[in-house]
């Protein structure tokens, strides 16, 4: 409408325009126009201002239809999230719920300032025997055993959430209704406001009971293991002590025996065939008999036992060095505690395992051995310079780079664990390819020692 009113209006003007001209001109006879151009004129211009206005009142509709369509597709979108959001925060409301409610461990929520409870979850009266409106408005000073305990657990919520924004406590002893006292785990958080003030805190409260129990029958069962175990290798020792002493009184003697025999046949005869089969078979049972000694002294060295640990240590260190040429360093630090005679053999028995392995397959050139004597305790260091190991598989290790073997006697490295742990001590291992292996045993003791330092090479 706008439109045809606006072209209506400029061919009007036009006509008025040009009709004084063709009259002027005589081409064109006098009309109404003629007599009346201005008004014709002006008529026409009002109609064209008309329809400007009528086009601009027809764009200004159609836009604001448009951007009423636009708001209504924006209002439904927005419906929509905000049904969607509803849904989703109606669903992790029933999820907290359904959480809150079937947790086994007991959850509090608890003012922050006045410690009062504020909400508790079913299992808070399966674990306290309370009723839930017995608890909540109450301050959680009914749940602790006493004023102090009360007050001591407040500092350890205020100190924590201070320092580290969190508690964790793995034993604290807590009171039923019953006036029952049990054993507690605690794990606080805090709820802070919008402002970062500090409104409120979320306890988990598990009952260890239980678990305590457990520790301890498992705490009896390792101490009736290691006694085991040391009984195992006092009977072991004494076993090895009792054939070490069998060969060397029966066996070593015979030979011995039979070697001063041989040798006096040597002596009655002439005969150079018959001499030199003598020879031969002389030679055998000197062999016999020096293979006798050494396996006595590999089943139990006679001077662990006449001398001590450390003349042992000391006598071990000059024969590995002899035997396998590298150097090896023997340091002793502290006057000597009291080490049981399991326990002497063993770190005698460990160190010698070290050493072969080392000589073996760390290419190691040197080798240093010290025996540190402590308070309660006894370490003892073995370190070479060798070629070293990447750590990973069991106890850390990797048994091939390690030269972890098994002697004949089954006492490898995996059993030096074993052994250790019985012992009541422990092993550290630490090694880096190309920068050497260290293994470190701590052994309790008997008897504390004071520090003294001595050191012998060899």
């Amino acid at each position: 409408m706008g439109s045809f009113l606006l072209t209506c209006g400029t061919r009007f003007l036009a006509l008025a325009a040009w009709t004084p001209l063709l009259y002027a001109y005589g081409d064109v006879p006098e009309s109404f126009l003629m007599r009346h151009w201005v008004g014709s004129a002006l008529s026409g211009a009002a109609i064209l201002f008309l329809a400007g206005v009528n086009t601009l009142l027809f764009l200004n509709i159609r836009r604001r239809q448009w951007a009423e369509r636009a708001l209504r597709d924006q209002q439904e979108h927005l419906e929509e999230l905000v049904s969607q959001r509803s849904d989703a925060l109606r669903k992790s409301q029933l999820l907290l719920n359904k959480t809150f409610a079937s947790l086994r461990d007991s959850l509090l929520i608890i003012d922050a300032e006045k410690r009062v409870i504020l909400d508790c979850n079913p299992a808070t009266t399966t674990l306290f025997g309370y009723q839930r409106d017995e608890v909540v408005g109450q301050s959680v000073r009914v749940l602790h055993l006493d004023e102090e305990a009360f007050s001591r657990f407040g500092d350890l919520i205020q100190t924590a959430v201070k320092d580290a924004g969190y508690l964790h406590v793995p034993a604290f002893r807590m009171r039923r209704k019953d006036g029952d006292a049990f054993d507690t785990q605690h794990s606080v958080m805090p709820l802070y406001g919008e402002d970062g003030v500090l409104l409120s805190v979320v306890s988990v409260i598990r009952d260890i009971t239980e678990q305590r129990r457990t520790e301890e029958k498992l705490d009896q069962y390792r101490r009736k293991l290691r006694a085991l175990a040391a009984e195992l290798t006092a009977a072991e020792v004494r076993q090895r002590r009792a054939i070490a002493a069998e060969l060397h009184e029966n066996l070593g003697q015979l030979l011995a025996t039979s070697k001063m025999k041989i040798a006096a046949l040597g002596t009655a005869t002439q005969d150079a065939d018959l001499l030199e089969r003598i020879g031969e078979v002389q030679g055998l049972v000197e062999a016999a008999l020096q293979q006798t000694r050494s396996l006595t002294y590999e089943l139990s060295p006679p001077i662990l036992y006449q001398l001590g640990l450390e003349a042992a240590l000391k006598w071990l260190s000059e024969r590995m060095e002899k035997q396998y040429g590298m150097r090896v360093v023997f340091s002793r630090q502290g006057e000597s505690g009291t080490l049981p005679e399991e326990s002497r053999a063993f770190v005698f028995s460990a160190i010698r395992e070290l050493l072969i392995n080392v000589a073996k397959h760390a290419a190691a050139w040197k080798v240093s051995v010290r025996l540190r004597w402590r308070a309660d305790s006894v370490e003892i260091l073995v370190a070479d310079n060798g070629k070293g190991f990447r750590r990973g598989g069991a106890f850390g290790l990797s048994a091939s780079r390690a030269g972890v073997s098994e002697s004949q006697d089954g006492f490898g490295l995996f059993n030096i664990q074993e052994r250790v742990t019985d012992l009541g001590g422990h092993i550290r291992i630490r090694s880096e390819p190309l920068r050497g292996t260290s293994v470190k045993i701590h052994l309790p003791l008997e008897v504390s020692a004071p520090l003294a330092e001595t050191e012998h090479e060899h």
